[in-house]
């Protein structure tokens, strides 16, 4: 039985080289097509686990974003998820206690509110607090009117060096009876805002 020589074993792995050379470049958009998959339930997970702190210690939860790549979790030291001193239900000054956070791990990747729910703008809740999905108790998405079911928030991750052609975002939408949904890349939720609907 004869054995392979050295020269026979390197050219076998010289050749394999040269394919792994020539197949890195084609997998570039499987892996940022991964990156973007993996980031974005890695953000459902996040509000998922910020609801569900909101409903398990009876106490008002948000995400919010830090900047465009970290999102925050936190949840609030008063019963009540309002924050206008006239109205609100805890006389103390409410806090926000961070409870989680997830950078994204890509400097290609970026995330927004697409839109935030309207009672949690910058804008809705006087300047003071950043756009926010902010969470009752119940689990439900935080409305100041009676209307409830008008309130749904979506969250857009966007792939910033996909190649043309392929689908670049992922969107998280996140409605206002709770439901959180994680939809295929390139595609919009169901409805329109601010009546958003899971497939």
């Amino acid at each position: 039985m004869r054995a392979f020589s050295l020269i026979e074993m390197m050219l076998v792995v010289a050749i394999l080289a040269v394919i792994a050379a020539l197949a890195v470049p084609a997998m570039g958009p499987f892996v940022d097509a991964a990156k973007l998959e993996g980031s974005a339930e890695a953000v459902a997970s996040l509000v998922a686990r910020a609801q569900e702190e909101a409903m398990s210690a009876k106490r008002c939860t948000r995400v919010r974003l830090a900047d465009d790549q970290t999102v925050v979790a936190e949840r609030l030291n008063s019963y009540d998820c309002d924050v206008d001193p006239t109205t609100k239900i805890v006389a103390a000054d409410p806090q926000w206690i961070e409870l989680d956070r997830l950078v994204l791990d890509s400097d290609l990747l970026e995330i927004e509110f697409d839109p935030a729910p309207t009672e949690t703008t910058a804008a809705a809740l006087g300047g003071t607090e950043p756009d926010q999905l902010r969470f009752r108790p119940s689990g439900r998405l935080f409305s100041s009117d009676t209307v409830v079911s008008d309130d749904d928030g979506v969250l857009k991750l966007t792939h910033t060096a996909m190649a043309a052609g392929l689908a670049d975002t992922k969107k998280i939408l996140v409605e206002a009876q709770g439901l959180i949904c994680v939809l295929d890349r390139g595609v919009d939720p169901g409805g329109t805002a601010p009546n958003f609907t899971c497939p």
